[in-house]
C-alpha cells in the first residue's frame, strides 16, 4: 500500500525529495548562523507581505478548521486528517519540549551574538522551541494529505510548492533555522504516508457526519 501512495504522488513527493536533498546540502555544508545570515539578506520589499500571508497558512488552527470542514462532506478524510495531526502535534512537541528544550531561534541567538537580522517591524520574535518547525509540519502535512486525494498530477505540484513557500517564510521571517523547516517537512510529510498507507478506515464513513449519523440512527430504529 505504501509503494502504491509513493508512486500515485511522485508529483508531490519528488519536488518534496528534492527540497529535503537541497536543505540538507546546505544544512551539512554551513553553519546555522551563517546560513541564515545568507538568507537574511533578502528580507525587505513587497516578499515581505508574501511571506508574512504565507506564515499565516501554516498555523495548527487551519488544520483544525479543515478537519471541521471535512467533517461536513467526508467523516473518514476528516478522521485520517485528524490522525495526522495528533500523530504529527505529538512527535513535534518531544522534539520542542523534551529533546531539543534548549533549541533557540534565530533572533534570540542573534541578539546573543550581537548581530542584527533584518526583521519585519512590529512583528512577535519567538526565541525558544525552535526545532522543528511547527508550521512547516503542519503546511506539508496538510498540502501532502490533501495532494494525495488529488488526481491532477500540476495540482499535487503546486501543492507542494507551496508547502515549501509555507515553509520557507519561517526562515525568512527569522522564526527558524533552516534545518527546523526540514526537519518539520520530514515529519510532516512521512507522517501523512504513513497514515495514508497503514491506517484502516472503513469506506462507510465516506459521507458527511450528519448523514452517516442519520443512517447509523435509522438502522437502530429499524431493530427496535
Amino acid at each position: 500500500m505504501l509503494k502504491k501512495y509513493v508512486r500515485e504522488n511522485l508529483w508531490f513527493l519528488l519536488p518534496w525529495l528534492l527540497f529535503v536533498i537541497t536543505c540538507s546540502y546546505f544544512c551539512i555544508t554551513y553553519n546555522k548562523v551563517d546560513l541564515h545570515l545568507m538568507s537574511n539578506q533578502f528580507v525587505g520589499g513587497w516578499s515581505d507581505t508574501l511571506f508574512l500571508i504565507l506564515t499565516s497558512t501554516g498555523d495548527g488552527l487551519i488544520i483544525i478548521i479543515a478537519i471541521l470542514i471535512l467533517l461536513f462532506f467526508n467523516t473518514r478524510m476528516a478522521i485520517q486528517l485528524s490522525i495526522i495531526f495528533v500523530i504529527s502535534s505529538i512527535i513535534a512537541h518531544i522534539f520542542k519540549d523534551i529533546i531539543m528544550v534548549n533549541a533557540y531561534r534565530p533572533y534570540y541567538v542573534f541578539e546573543h551574538l550581537h548581530i542584527k537580522l533584518k526583521v519585519i517591524s512590529g512583528m512577535y520574535m519567538n526565541t525558544v522551541s525552535s526545532f522543528p518547525s511547527g508550521h512547516s509540519m503542519t503546511a506539508f502535512s496538510l498540502f501532502a494529505f490533501f495532494a494525495f486525494y488529488i488526481r491532477q498530477n500540476y495540482i499535487k505540484f503546486i501543492f507542494c510548492i507551496t508547502a515549501i513557500m509555507i515553509a520557507y517564510s519561517r526562515v525568512y521571517l527569522s522564526q527558524h533555522f533552516l534545518i527546523d523547516i526540514l526537519a518539520g517537512s520530514l515529519i510532516g510529510v512521512l507522517t501523512v504516508l504513513l497514515v495514508m498507507a497503514y491506517t484502516n478506515i472503513s469506506t462507510k464513513y465516506n459521507m458527511p457526519l450528519r448523514t452517516y449519523l442519520r443512517l447509523k440512527k435509522e438502522a437502530k430504529l429499524q431493530k427496535v
